[in-house]
Protein backbone atom coordinates (compact mmCIF):
# COMPACT_ATOMS: atom_id res chain seq x y z
CA UNK A 1 0.00 0.00 0.00
CA UNK A 2 2.86 2.31 -0.19
CA UNK A 3 5.06 3.72 3.14
CA UNK A 4 3.95 6.24 5.17
CA UNK A 5 6.01 8.79 6.84
CA UNK A 6 6.28 8.80 10.69
CA UNK A 7 4.51 11.44 12.86
CA UNK A 8 4.18 12.49 16.18
CA UNK A 9 1.35 10.78 15.79
CA UNK A 10 2.69 7.60 15.43
CA UNK A 11 5.43 7.04 17.94
CA UNK A 12 6.81 3.34 16.88
CA UNK A 13 7.64 4.65 13.47
CA UNK A 14 9.06 7.84 14.78
CA UNK A 15 11.64 6.01 16.77
CA UNK A 16 14.49 5.61 13.91
CA UNK A 17 13.87 9.33 13.39
CA UNK A 18 14.03 10.37 17.12
CA UNK A 19 16.88 8.53 18.33
CA UNK A 20 19.28 8.89 15.42
CA UNK A 21 23.27 10.00 16.46
CA UNK A 22 22.80 13.56 16.51
CA UNK A 23 20.27 13.50 18.76
CA UNK A 24 22.40 11.57 21.45
CA UNK A 25 23.94 13.51 24.40
CA UNK A 26 27.80 13.06 23.99
CA UNK A 27 29.06 10.54 26.88
CA UNK A 28 31.60 13.42 27.89
CA UNK A 29 28.66 15.81 28.72
CA UNK A 30 26.87 13.10 30.73
CA UNK A 31 26.58 14.41 34.23
CA UNK A 32 27.37 17.96 33.42
CA UNK A 33 24.44 20.45 34.69
CA UNK A 34 24.00 24.25 33.43
CA UNK A 35 22.57 25.04 37.02
CA UNK A 36 23.58 27.52 39.23
CA UNK A 37 25.36 26.80 42.31
CA UNK A 38 23.05 26.44 45.17
CA UNK A 39 23.54 29.55 47.02
CA UNK A 40 21.09 32.51 48.01
CA UNK A 41 22.41 34.94 45.36
CA UNK A 42 22.85 33.16 42.43
CA UNK A 43 19.36 30.91 43.36
CA UNK A 44 18.12 34.57 43.55
CA UNK A 45 16.56 33.60 47.39
CA UNK A 46 18.35 37.26 48.85
CA UNK A 47 16.59 38.78 51.35
CA UNK A 48 14.56 41.35 50.30
CA UNK A 49 11.48 44.32 51.10
CA UNK A 50 8.56 43.04 49.09
CA UNK A 51 6.02 45.99 50.11
CA UNK A 52 2.45 45.18 49.63
CA UNK A 53 0.97 48.23 48.14
CA UNK A 54 -2.35 48.29 50.25
CA UNK A 55 -4.69 51.49 50.31
CA UNK A 56 -3.30 52.83 53.57
CA UNK A 57 0.36 52.57 51.81
CA UNK A 58 -0.60 53.79 48.54
CA UNK A 59 -2.37 56.60 50.01
CA UNK A 60 0.09 57.60 52.81
CA UNK A 61 2.64 57.88 49.94
CA UNK A 62 1.09 60.34 47.73
CA UNK A 63 -0.03 62.62 50.53
CA UNK A 64 3.62 62.47 51.70
CA UNK A 65 5.09 63.65 48.21
CA UNK A 66 2.46 66.16 48.09
CA UNK A 67 3.07 67.61 51.36
CA UNK A 68 7.30 67.66 51.02
CA UNK A 69 7.08 68.57 47.31
CA UNK A 70 5.13 71.72 47.48
CA UNK A 71 6.21 73.81 50.25
CA UNK A 72 10.35 72.87 48.35
CA UNK A 73 8.53 74.38 45.22
CA UNK A 74 7.56 77.40 47.01
CA UNK A 75 10.92 78.00 48.31
CA UNK A 76 12.90 77.32 44.67
CA UNK A 77 10.43 79.73 43.23
CA UNK A 78 10.66 82.08 46.31
CA UNK A 79 14.55 81.69 45.51
CA UNK A 80 14.11 82.49 41.56
CA UNK A 81 12.07 85.08 42.12
CA UNK A 82 14.49 86.96 44.36
CA UNK A 83 17.14 87.08 41.77
CA UNK A 84 17.19 90.54 40.59
CA UNK A 85 17.67 90.32 36.21
CA UNK A 86 17.54 92.78 33.05
CA UNK A 87 17.72 90.60 29.82
CA UNK A 88 18.31 93.00 26.11
CA UNK A 89 18.38 91.61 22.82
CA UNK A 90 21.03 93.05 20.27
CA UNK A 91 21.43 91.57 17.47
CA UNK A 92 18.51 92.50 15.78
CA UNK A 93 19.33 96.14 16.67
CA UNK A 94 23.34 95.91 15.62
CA UNK A 95 24.62 95.44 12.02
CA UNK A 96 26.10 92.10 11.00
CA UNK A 97 28.33 92.58 7.92
CA UNK A 98 30.87 90.14 9.41
CA UNK A 99 32.11 87.31 7.48
CA UNK A 100 35.39 84.98 8.64
CA UNK A 101 38.01 83.65 5.63
CA UNK A 102 37.38 79.96 5.94
CA UNK A 103 41.51 79.82 5.73
CA UNK A 104 41.62 82.47 8.57
CA UNK A 105 43.58 84.20 6.50
CA UNK A 106 45.58 87.30 8.43
CA UNK A 107 43.66 90.48 7.42
CA UNK A 108 40.07 88.86 8.12
CA UNK A 109 38.18 91.92 9.68
CA UNK A 110 34.45 93.08 10.44
CA UNK A 111 34.03 96.60 9.76
CA UNK A 112 31.23 99.44 10.94
CA UNK A 113 29.62 96.85 13.71
CA UNK A 114 29.72 98.98 16.50
CA UNK A 115 26.48 99.57 18.20
CA UNK A 116 25.20 101.12 21.25
CA UNK A 117 21.74 100.09 22.81
CA UNK A 118 20.57 102.38 26.11
CA UNK A 119 18.49 100.16 28.27
CA UNK A 120 17.02 100.95 32.22
CA UNK A 121 17.81 99.14 35.19
CA UNK A 122 14.80 99.25 37.27
CA UNK A 123 16.36 98.79 40.79
CA UNK A 124 20.10 98.18 42.44
CA UNK A 125 21.74 95.33 42.25
CA UNK A 126 23.94 94.27 45.03
CA UNK A 127 27.11 93.24 43.78
CA UNK A 128 28.70 90.56 42.96
CA UNK A 129 26.54 91.52 39.67
CA UNK A 130 26.92 88.82 36.68
CA UNK A 131 27.03 90.14 32.78
CA UNK A 132 25.90 86.88 30.48
CA UNK A 133 25.97 86.69 27.24
CA UNK A 134 22.96 84.26 25.71
CA UNK A 135 22.92 82.35 22.25
CA UNK A 136 19.65 80.57 20.76
CA UNK A 137 19.69 78.02 18.16
CA UNK A 138 23.46 77.25 18.38
CA UNK A 139 23.55 73.66 18.54
CA UNK A 140 26.98 72.79 20.86
CA UNK A 141 26.26 69.85 21.69
CA UNK A 142 26.49 68.66 18.30
CA UNK A 143 28.73 65.50 18.61
CA UNK A 144 31.01 66.15 15.48
CA UNK A 145 31.44 69.70 17.08
CA UNK A 146 31.82 68.75 20.69
CA UNK A 147 34.78 66.06 19.43
CA UNK A 148 36.33 69.13 16.77
CA UNK A 149 39.24 70.01 19.91
CA UNK A 150 42.70 68.41 20.50
CA UNK A 151 43.12 68.78 24.63
CA UNK A 152 46.77 67.57 24.04
CA UNK A 153 46.93 71.44 21.89
CA UNK A 154 45.21 73.11 24.71
CA UNK A 155 47.71 72.12 26.89
CA UNK A 156 50.20 73.75 25.26
CA UNK A 157 52.02 71.02 23.09
CA UNK A 158 52.66 71.32 19.66
CA UNK A 159 51.91 69.58 16.55
CA UNK A 160 52.55 70.52 13.07
CA UNK A 161 49.64 70.57 10.05
CA UNK A 162 47.98 67.76 9.41
CA UNK A 163 48.81 65.52 12.55
CA UNK A 164 45.51 66.54 14.17
CA UNK A 165 42.82 64.96 13.03
CA UNK A 166 40.56 65.38 16.13
CA UNK A 167 40.22 68.81 14.62
CA UNK A 168 39.30 68.00 11.23
CA UNK A 169 38.08 70.09 9.54
CA UNK A 170 39.52 73.25 11.19
CA UNK A 171 42.81 71.88 11.76
CA UNK A 172 45.28 74.15 9.27
CA UNK A 173 45.21 77.14 7.49
CA UNK A 174 47.08 78.43 4.38
CA UNK A 175 48.83 81.71 4.58
CA UNK A 176 50.71 83.37 1.72
CA UNK A 177 50.91 79.50 0.10
CA UNK A 178 52.50 78.20 3.35
CA UNK A 179 50.48 75.85 5.12
CA UNK A 180 50.30 76.28 9.25
CA UNK A 181 48.43 74.39 12.02
CA UNK A 182 45.79 76.08 13.55
CA UNK A 183 46.69 77.01 17.07
CA UNK A 184 44.27 76.61 18.61
CA UNK A 185 42.60 74.08 16.33
CA UNK A 186 38.98 72.40 16.22
CA UNK A 187 35.49 73.94 15.27
CA UNK A 188 34.66 74.61 18.78
CA UNK A 189 37.58 77.17 19.09
CA UNK A 190 37.05 78.37 15.22
CA UNK A 191 33.61 79.34 16.18
CA UNK A 192 34.72 81.39 19.40
CA UNK A 193 32.04 83.86 20.82
CA UNK A 194 33.88 87.32 19.84
CA UNK A 195 31.69 89.93 20.51
CA UNK A 196 32.67 92.55 22.73
CA UNK A 197 30.78 94.80 25.09
CA UNK A 198 31.37 98.16 27.10
CA UNK A 199 29.13 99.27 30.00
CA UNK A 200 28.63 102.90 30.27
CA UNK A 201 26.51 104.92 33.20
CA UNK A 202 26.56 108.83 32.27
CA UNK A 203 29.12 108.10 29.57
CA UNK A 204 31.69 106.68 31.93
CA UNK A 205 32.57 103.16 32.21
CA UNK A 206 31.37 100.57 34.50
CA UNK A 207 34.31 98.81 36.33
CA UNK A 208 33.86 95.02 35.81
CA UNK A 209 36.53 92.66 35.23
CA UNK A 210 37.20 88.72 33.41
CA UNK A 211 38.91 87.01 36.55
CA UNK A 212 37.18 84.28 37.64
CA UNK A 213 34.72 84.11 34.74
CA UNK A 214 36.58 80.16 34.15
CA UNK A 215 36.48 76.98 36.33
CA UNK A 216 40.13 76.99 38.83
CA UNK A 217 40.40 74.03 36.75
CA UNK A 218 40.67 75.16 33.83
CA UNK A 219 43.04 78.07 34.26
CA UNK A 220 45.87 75.61 36.29
CA UNK A 221 45.29 72.51 34.00
CA UNK A 222 43.32 72.66 30.88
CA UNK A 223 44.69 75.37 29.15
CA UNK A 224 47.93 76.64 28.55
CA UNK A 225 49.92 78.55 25.91
CA UNK A 226 53.08 76.92 24.05
CA UNK A 227 56.48 77.99 26.53
CA UNK A 228 57.47 79.33 22.97
CA UNK A 229 54.30 81.68 22.53
CA UNK A 230 54.26 85.34 22.35
CA UNK A 231 51.91 87.37 22.62
CA UNK A 232 52.37 89.36 19.99
CA UNK A 233 53.16 86.35 17.56
CA UNK A 234 50.13 85.38 14.80
CA UNK A 235 52.61 83.12 12.75
CA UNK A 236 55.22 81.65 14.02
CA UNK A 237 57.15 78.54 12.66
CA UNK A 238 54.26 76.29 11.29
CA UNK A 239 51.91 77.46 14.00
CA UNK A 240 49.31 79.84 13.34
CA UNK A 241 48.13 81.90 16.33
CA UNK A 242 45.10 83.17 14.80
CA UNK A 243 43.32 83.97 18.14
CA UNK A 244 45.45 87.10 18.05
CA UNK A 245 44.82 88.55 15.16
CA UNK A 246 41.33 88.95 16.13
CA UNK A 247 40.89 93.00 16.90
CA UNK A 248 38.46 95.18 17.50
CA UNK A 249 38.10 96.74 14.65
CA UNK A 250 37.52 100.51 16.00
CA UNK A 251 40.23 100.83 18.60
CA UNK A 252 42.42 97.45 16.93
CA UNK A 253 42.71 96.11 20.40
CA UNK A 254 42.81 92.37 20.71
CA UNK A 255 40.00 90.37 21.76
CA UNK A 256 42.27 87.76 23.40
CA UNK A 257 44.58 88.96 25.38
CA UNK A 258 46.39 85.68 26.25
CA UNK A 259 45.08 83.74 23.28
CA UNK A 260 44.24 80.07 25.13
CA UNK A 261 44.80 81.13 28.49
CA UNK A 262 42.20 84.13 27.95
CA UNK A 263 38.91 83.45 30.31
CA UNK A 264 36.76 83.74 28.10
CA UNK A 265 38.13 81.76 25.82
CA UNK A 266 38.38 79.11 28.56
CA UNK A 267 34.42 79.57 29.06
CA UNK A 268 33.66 79.32 25.30
CA UNK A 269 35.50 75.59 25.18
CA UNK A 270 33.13 74.27 27.89
CA UNK A 271 30.50 73.31 25.33
CA UNK A 272 26.52 73.55 26.21
CA UNK A 273 24.20 70.64 26.51
CA UNK A 274 21.09 72.74 24.81
CA UNK A 275 21.03 75.07 22.03
CA UNK A 276 19.89 77.83 24.01
CA UNK A 277 22.70 79.21 26.64
CA UNK A 278 24.17 81.54 28.85
CA UNK A 279 27.95 81.86 29.10
CA UNK A 280 29.65 84.07 32.15
CA UNK A 281 31.43 87.30 30.44
CA UNK A 282 31.92 89.38 33.03
CA UNK A 283 31.67 90.44 36.34
CA UNK A 284 30.88 93.70 38.49
CA UNK A 285 31.68 93.61 42.56
CA UNK A 286 30.54 96.96 43.11
CA UNK A 287 27.19 96.07 41.69
CA UNK A 288 24.57 98.42 40.10
CA UNK A 289 22.54 100.97 41.06
CA UNK A 290 18.99 101.74 39.29
CA UNK A 291 19.03 104.09 36.17
CA UNK A 292 19.70 104.05 32.77
CA UNK A 293 22.98 102.50 31.04
CA UNK A 294 24.72 102.12 27.82
CA UNK A 295 25.98 99.02 26.22
CA UNK A 296 28.45 99.55 23.19
CA UNK A 297 28.75 96.29 21.58
CA UNK A 298 31.27 95.35 18.80
CA UNK A 299 29.04 92.74 16.81
CA UNK A 300 31.04 90.57 15.39
CA UNK A 301 29.27 87.35 15.94
CA UNK A 302 26.94 86.36 13.12
CA UNK A 303 23.77 84.62 14.33
CA UNK A 304 21.66 85.40 11.06
CA UNK A 305 23.09 82.00 9.17
CA UNK A 306 21.58 79.24 11.64
CA UNK A 307 18.64 81.82 12.69
CA UNK A 308 19.98 82.49 16.38
CA UNK A 309 19.24 85.22 18.66
CA UNK A 310 21.96 87.52 21.04
CA UNK A 311 20.96 88.84 24.54
CA UNK A 312 23.41 90.37 27.08
CA UNK A 313 21.98 89.55 30.95
CA UNK A 314 22.96 91.69 33.86
CA UNK A 315 21.77 89.44 36.67
CA UNK A 316 22.65 88.53 40.72
CA UNK A 317 22.44 85.46 41.89
CA UNK A 318 20.93 83.23 44.86
CA UNK A 319 21.57 80.42 46.98
CA UNK A 320 20.32 78.73 44.20
CA UNK A 321 21.94 80.06 41.91
CA UNK A 322 20.90 81.85 38.66
CA UNK A 323 17.22 82.56 37.75
CA UNK A 324 15.12 79.31 36.94
CA UNK A 325 11.43 79.43 37.70
CA UNK A 326 11.24 75.82 35.92
CA UNK A 327 12.79 74.00 39.24
CA UNK A 328 10.32 75.40 41.25
CA UNK A 329 7.77 74.92 39.19
CA UNK A 330 8.03 71.74 38.51
CA UNK A 331 8.39 70.48 42.54
CA UNK A 332 4.97 72.39 42.74
CA UNK A 333 3.17 70.45 40.20
CA UNK A 334 4.22 67.19 40.93
CA UNK A 335 3.64 67.88 45.06
CA UNK A 336 -0.04 69.26 43.77
CA UNK A 337 -0.91 65.88 41.45
CA UNK A 338 0.67 63.56 44.46
CA UNK A 339 -1.69 65.49 46.67
CA UNK A 340 -4.99 65.46 44.30
CA UNK A 341 -4.07 61.71 43.59
CA UNK A 342 -4.14 60.61 47.10
CA UNK A 343 -7.03 62.56 48.52
CA UNK A 344 -8.92 61.22 45.74
CA UNK A 345 -7.47 57.20 46.70
CA UNK A 346 -8.55 58.09 50.58
CA UNK A 347 -12.36 59.43 49.19
CA UNK A 348 -12.43 56.40 46.99
CA UNK A 349 -10.94 53.73 49.71
CA UNK A 350 -13.69 55.33 52.24
CA UNK A 351 -16.60 55.70 50.32
CA UNK A 352 -16.22 52.17 48.64
CA UNK A 353 -13.03 50.21 50.31
CA UNK A 354 -12.21 47.22 48.63
CA UNK A 355 -11.76 44.02 50.86
CA UNK A 356 -8.12 42.85 50.64
CA UNK A 357 -6.81 39.07 51.27
CA UNK A 358 -5.01 37.80 53.87
CA UNK A 359 -1.42 38.39 53.39
CA UNK A 360 -0.17 35.22 55.78
CA UNK A 361 -1.06 33.24 52.22
CA UNK A 362 1.80 35.00 50.07
CA UNK A 363 4.25 32.85 49.41
CA UNK A 364 7.67 34.83 51.32
CA UNK A 365 5.45 34.66 54.25
CA UNK A 366 5.01 30.36 54.54
CA UNK A 367 7.20 28.76 56.68
CA UNK A 368 9.96 27.00 55.04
Amino acid sequence: RGFRAPSVLDPVRALPVLYRSEFIMPAANLGKSRRPNESAFKQQRLKAWKPLLTPTWVISTFLIVGVVFVPIGVVLLEASNSVKEVRVRYDNACASNCSFDPNFNAGTSCNNLACAITFDVPESMSGPVYMYYELTSFYQNHRRYVKSRDDKQLRGDLFGPGSMQDCEPADGAVVGGTTYALNPCGLVARSVFNDTFTLKSGGTPVTWTNNGIAWSSDKDTKFKNPSSFSSSDVLDGNQFYWLNNLTIPRTGQKIFQDNVESEEFMVWMRTAALPTFRKLHRIIAGGVSAGTYTMEIENNFNVHPFSGEKYFIISTTSWLGGKNDFLGISYIVVGSISLAIGLAFFVKHRISPRKLGDAKYLVWNREP
